[in-house]
């Protein structure tokens, strides 16, 4: 699932949603079965990255913070590894690079409409 749509349950389904999803399935799949050089590597949390989730009121239940931290911070469990293809590589990290942004705009946004701040 998107991290928008973990964080906020319930939200309108958008196109980038389905792309963003798109992404963490084309991720999973690459440190699974793609060459790379951290294999096995305890900074690489796949739980955290893919299975965060806390409670909430009303049985409510939110997640994505680990989605959200890979993409707004540099000390990220995935900012460092690199695939043997290269046009993989290129390709991954394109992808991560446009998500982050979109992520951080939406993430502005959502701050900027929070009432009483």
């Amino acid at each position: 699932m998107s991290t928008r749509l973990l964080a906020h349950p319930g939200s309108r389904h958008m196109i980038t949603d389905d792309l963003e999803s798109h992404f963490f399935v084309l991720m999973w799949t690459a440190l699974h079965w793609v060459e790379h050089d951290r294999p096995g590597h305890p900074r690489v949390n796949m739980e955290f990255i893919f299975d965060e989730q806390r409670p909430y009121g009303d049985g409510i239940i939110k997640g994505g913070a680990g989605k959200g931290m890979m993409y707004l911070t540099k000390g990220s469990e995935l900012f460092e590894v690199q695939f043997a293809c290269k046009p993989f590589n290129d390709l991954f990290w394109g992808l991560w690079m446009l998500f982050a942004k979109y992520f951080r705009k939406w993430q502005d946004a959502a701050l900027e409409s929070e009432p009483g701040e």
